[in-house]
């Protein structure tokens, strides 16, 4: 303050109201996601499902000390496994190229759906074994038959997903 007894002088340099704003680029525009990294995503994350699932029986002994499942693999497991590897691989190979086109599209439906179809089959035969055992703990059952449908359930989303946005479609919008 001035000690004059006068007010002191506002300068335009104190006053907020006036200060200029700049503001990010992304500001003006909507967050949207590319659709294929989506897709990718989806099937990588339903991989990974797959994979979790396999080591499941193994995951289920350590925490409760008893598992339902065998411990060795089974053909269907592995089958399972081996595609959703395969997928993840062309997921992750069109993470980093731009929109696929209808071959890999294609591709990577036919190996959702195979996904989806062996593990619903698979998890059918385990539930029909179990109504068939006596002795079963009810809360133990299901968590590695819910994990790998919903993985190949994930994997069928992200290919459909794929296949609404391969390379083709988009250019010809």
């Amino acid at each position: 303050m001035a000690t004059d007894g006068r007010r002191p002088r506002r300068t335009r340099d104190m006053q907020l109201g006036r200060a200029r704003l700049e503001r990010a680029l992304l500001d003006d525009q909507p967050l949207t996601a590319n659709p294929a990294r989506v897709a990718a995503t989806l099937i990588l994350l339903g991989a990974a499902c797959q994979i979790f699932r396999l080591l499941m029986p193994w995951v289920e002994k350590a925490l409760f000390s008893i598992s339902v499942a065998r411990s060795d693999f089974d053909v269907a497991s592995l089958l399972i496994a081996a595609l959703a590897v395969v997928a993840a691989g062309i997921a992750g190979f069109t993470l980093v190229r731009p929109p696929p086109g209808a071959a890999i599209a294609i591709v990577l439906v036919v190996l959702a759906l195979a996904q989806c179809g062996v593990a619903v089959w698979h998890s059918l035969s385990i539930l029909t074994w179990l109504q068939h055992s006596p002795h079963v703990w009810a809360d133990a059952i299901g968590t590695g038959m819910y994990l790998c449908v919903i993985g190949a359930l994930t994997s069928v989303a992200g290919a459909f997903l794929t296949w609404t946005n391969r390379a083709g479609r988009v250019a010809s919008r």
